[in-house]
C-alpha cells in the first residue's frame, strides 16, 4: 500500500475514533443523587469541564434560566467539554443533571455600612470571594467568559447586595451604559473588576485576548 494511501486511512480512522461515543463507568453506588466522584477519572475529567463551562455560562449569560435555556447552555457546556478533551461522552439523564443541579449558590455579603449604585470596593470584594479567590476558579480557568466582568454577574452580585428584582437591576445597568455610552464608563468599570479580581486570585489578567462584552 502506497505510504500516502495508508497516512489517508489511519487519518481517516483517528476520526472515527475522536467521534466514537464513549459510555461513563460508574464505580461507585450509593442511594441519593450522584456525584462526579462515583464515575471513572475519564469521566470525571469531563464532567469537572463540563460543570465548570456551565457554571461560566450560567452566571455571565443566564443566571436565572427557563428549561429551555438551561438545556441551551448544557448543550453549548458538554460541546467545550467534549473539545476540551476529546472524549465523546454519552450524555446520559443522570449525567446531565450532575451539571445542571450544580446551578448558582445563594450568595451574601457582609454588611460594613457601604451603599451606593456600583459602590465599587464593596462590589469588588463580593466579586473577588465568588469568582476570583484563586486561580482554580471558573473566571480563571474559562476567563473568555468574565473579561471583561459580565453584567449579568455584576447584576447577581447587585442584587444580592441591594436587595429588589435580578431584571430592574439589569434594567438599571443597561440605562447607566447608555446613559454614559460616550465615555465608555461601565465598561471600564467591568474591566477594572475583571482585573483587580485576577490580581486577588493570584493570576495576572488576561490582557492579551479579545475582549468580549457579553449581552443580557
Amino acid at each position: 500500500m502506497a505510504p500516502a494511501m495508508k497516512q489517508h486511512q489511519e487519518s481517516l480512522k483517528e476520526d472515527v475514533l475522536e467521534t466514537t461515543v464513549v459510555k461513563a463507568q460508574k464505580l461507585v453506588e450509593h442511594e441519593g443523587c450522584s456525584h462526579t466522584r462515583d464515575y471513572d477519572n475519564m469521566t470525571q475529567e469531563f464532567m469537572m469541564t463540563a460543570i465548570g463551562e456551565y457554571h461560566a455560562c450560567l452566571c455571565t449569560k443566564a443566571p436565572m434560566p427557563d428549561h429551555i435555556v438551561e438545556m441551551s447552555l448544557l448543550d453549548a457546556s458538554w460541546v467545550q467539554a467534549h473539545k476540551a478533551t476529546g472524549v465523546n461522552l454519552d450524555r446520559t439523564l443522570q449525567l446531565a443533571k450532575i451539571v445542571t443541579s450544580r446551578g448558582l449558590q445563594h450568595m451574601s455579603a457582609d454588611e460594613d455600612g457601604q451603599r451606593g449604585f456600583l459602590k465599587v470596593p464593596l462590589i469588588q470584594k463580593i466579586i473577588n470571594t465568588m469568582w476570583f479567590t484563586n486561580k482554580h476558579n471558573d473566571s480563571i480557568r474559562f476567563h473568555k467568559h468574565f473579561k471583561p466582568f459580565p453584567y449579568p454577574a455584576l447584576t447577581l452580585v447587585l442584587t444580592a447586595e441591594y436587595c429588589g428584582t435580578y431584571n430592574s437591576h439589569l434594567k438599571c445597568l443597561q440605562v447607566f451604559e447608555e446613559a454614559m455610552k460616550t465615555h465608555n464608563v461601565l465598561q471600564a468599570i467591568c474591566m477594572r473588576l475583571y482585573e483587580v479580581g485576577c490580581i486577588h486570585s493570584g493570576t495576572a489578567p488576561f490582557s492579551t485576548l479579545t475582549e468580549v462584552t457579553v449581552s443580557a
